[in-house]
């Protein structure tokens, strides 16, 4: 046997392969003997609804976890958003280190030093429908 390929993605198949390791097909009735030259892939391009939906599912999704819209384009199927970082208040500290003759100053230290930078993220659906998140710490 030369050799087995998804008829879906044209991806080499193992012999007791049931399903494609690369596009996921059920490969029962997708295989070819041919070789991947010969057996073109067909296009799995997505169209532009289920993008922008699958990006409007993405972005409800990181949402719900605190991160803030910047923006949002429906043309390019990309979004950019925010996860603000976490201030301290220095009001409060400043009064609590007073109160307790210097000592809280040692815990306001560390809470400035360690203290969390707002994060970005930029989100965009390629035309075969895959998502990609790519997160960036300012």
């Amino acid at each position: 046997m030369a050799g087995r390929y998804c008829e879906n993605c044209g991806n080499s198949c193992g012999p007791e392969d049931k399903f494609c390791p690369s596009c996921g097909k059920t490969l029962n009735a997708g295989l070819s003997e041919a070789s991947p030259s010969q057996s073109e892939p067909q296009s799995s391009l997505v169209s532009l609804e289920d993008r922008q939906r699958r990006l409007a599912d993405a972005i409800s999704r990181w949402t719900l976890q605190g991160w803030l819209i910047v923006d949002r384009d429906e043309q390019n199927v990309s979004a950019v958003l925010r996860l603000p970082g976490k201030p301290v208040n220095h009001v409060l500290h400043a009064i609590l280190t007073i109160f307790t003759c210097l000592l809280w100053g040692i815990v306001w230290l560390i809470m400035a030093a360690s203290q969390q930078n707002e994060k970005r993220m930029r989100i965009n659906v390629d035309s075969h429908g895959i998502l990609h998140e790519e997160i960036l710490t300012l």
